[in-house]
């Protein structure tokens, strides 16, 4: 009787973690990313194009990331300087009064500059949904015109490349 109830024990323990192990990552990213307004690429591509002097796309990366290769049009406001902002006054001047379209590489640094902009009081500001990845594969749906091009380091200017992610890089 007692190995009977020390087995359901073990089995009770066993699918607590096996439920925490799959609900925190998800409560995790709703926490830190589900939060942040967002915006698909698609919708942000449409909003640079109808309103170009009031929206501004915003490539949080870093500097040498920024200029290896970035979507046409995008100016640099690093990460480490928006987290850095102690008040909303400290906008460079080329933004302020702008809507704010933040992007990174995969959408996980730009909802953190996202929600430190609008912690700061900038309302108008969104995060780019999946960052310049899921950009790249806006860019290459069917029946939808390329949403934007990439300017190289060299400062030669491309469309955006696209490529199947391996099913690890998707499971990320």
């Amino acid at each position: 009787m007692k190995t009977l109830m020390t087995h359901r024990r073990s089995l009770a323990a066993i699918a607590i973690l096996v439920t925490t192990a799959a609900v925190l990552p998800l409560g995790l990213y709703w926490l830190f990313v589900g939060r942040i307004p967002n915006m698909d690429p698609i919708a942000a591509s449409d909003y640079l194009r109808a309103a170009p002097g009031e929206t501004t796309l915003i490539d949080v990366r870093d500097p040498v990331e920024f200029h290896t290769a970035h979507l046409e049009g995008a100016l640099n406001w690093p990460l480490s300087e928006i987290v850095s902002l102690q008040v909303s006054g400290h906008l460079p001047p080329e933004v302020t009064g702008r809507r704010f379209l933040l992007i990174c590489n995969g959408g996980v640094s730009s909802a953190e500059a996202t929600r430190r902009l609008r912690s700061l009081g900038v309302a108008d500001t969104w995060n780019v949904t999946g960052g310049l990845q899921s950009w790249i594969a806006a860019a290459e749906m069917p029946g939808y015109p390329a949403i934007a091009t990439l300017r190289l380091g060299s400062g030669e200017v491309t469309p955006l490349p696209y490529r199947d992610a391996p099913p690890g890089e998707q499971a990320a």
